[in-house]
């Protein structure tokens, strides 16, 4: 069983990692790491790894169904993280066909958007169904462009379980020096269309952060947006300056489609890192990995697998962020 401490929980060294004549120092290193997680955000019991993954991927040749599978079940049971944004979802439930802990739990709108979420840590409050929260009636004069697209978005309200986040400030064994600035925030996982030129596109993504200001209250309600835009962080540059209290966390590349939106003025998105399926530095398969799928799976690399590089980042609830 994996730890449930918090993402970026200080590691201690032990007592056989240094040399014998640097080992009486090693309280003292300890002490450091630990201090070393205190930061203006406040204690680490309120940061929360995400992370946004297409689920899609290549469905010919032998086998990839079922290897998609175990790679995404993988994911899941290693990474630890308790939301994940879903995009491309070929089930009505994610969890009833991956290999997941009975404590994730997912919502989602099959073949488009869906949101997997711990329930140990996350009581989801309800899910906003977008067709009732943009009926027809009100698309047209409000979000014109987003009529179409109701169905690319799984929208749901979490609430922070006080009790588990209790446990985890518990778990630093330090003193905490803020409290968590919010409990509740709005989760919106989107996929964005791709078979239209890039000025329907613009206008699509216009209409979005229309309605998530909309359904903020113009930011008075924490909200993230984790998904494949299908439109890279450079083509929508401008249109994100139109849009104050909306940011986009520093990403590893601005020609990437999976990305996160979310309010900072509440919240912050923090530390983006997209995970290398292939065999090199930080990969999750070795040489002899890949070698023996190649051989067994068709000759499918396990970054073919799955369309897009699944995206992590922290999600801080302890301090908006500093440049909002």
């Amino acid at each position: 069983m994996a730890s449930s401490l918090p993402v970026y929980q200080a590691e201690h060294l032990s007592d056989d990692t240094l040399p014998g004549e640097a080992a009486p120092g090693l309280a003292e290193v300890n002490k450091a790491l630990m201090e070393a997680t205190i930061t203006e955000h406040g204690r680490h019991p309120y940061r929360y790894g995400i992370a946004t993954i297409n689920y899609k991927g290549d469905t010919k040749g032998a086998g990839n169904a079922k290897l998609r599978k175990l790679l995404l079940s993988l994911l899941q049971a290693q990474i630890h993280v308790p939301i994940v944004f879903v995009q491309e979802c070929p089930w009505i439930d994610a969890t009833k066909h991956l290999e997941v802990d009975c404590k994730y739990m997912y919502e989602g709108v099959k073949d488009e958007a869906g949101i997997i979420w711990d329930s140990e840590v996350f009581d989801m409050r309800e899910r906003l169904n977008p067709k009732e929260l943009i009926p027809y009636r009100l698309i047209k004069p409000k979000y014109p462009h987003l009529q179409s697209c109701r169905k690319r978005m799984c929208i749901c309200r979490f609430r922070l379980r006080a009790q588990r986040a209790e446990q985890r400030a518990a778990a630093t064994n330090v003193a905490q020096k803020t409290k968590p600035k919010l409990s509740d925030f709005i989760a919106i996982s989107w996929h964005g269309p791709h078979k239209c030129s890039d000025d329907k596109k613009h206008k699509i993504f216009r209409d979005l952060l229309k309605f998530v200001q909309t359904l903020t209250n113009d930011g008075q309600t924490a909200c993230i947006i984790g998904g494949d835009f299908n439109f890279s962080i450079d083509n929508i540059d401008q249109d994100i300056d139109d849009f104050p209290g909306l940011t986009i966390p520093a990403s590893y590349s601005s020609k990437t489609i999976d990305y996160f939106i979310f309010t900072s003025n509440l919240i912050n998105v923090r530390d983006i890192e997209p995970l290398s399926l292939n065999a090199e530095p930080g990969g999750v398969f070795t040489s002899k990995d890949i070698e023996k799928a190649k051989r067994e799976k068709n000759k499918k690399e396990p970054n073919k697998l799955i369309d897009h590089r699944p995206v992590f980042a922290v999600l801080d609830l302890g301090s908006p962020n500093p440049f909002s």
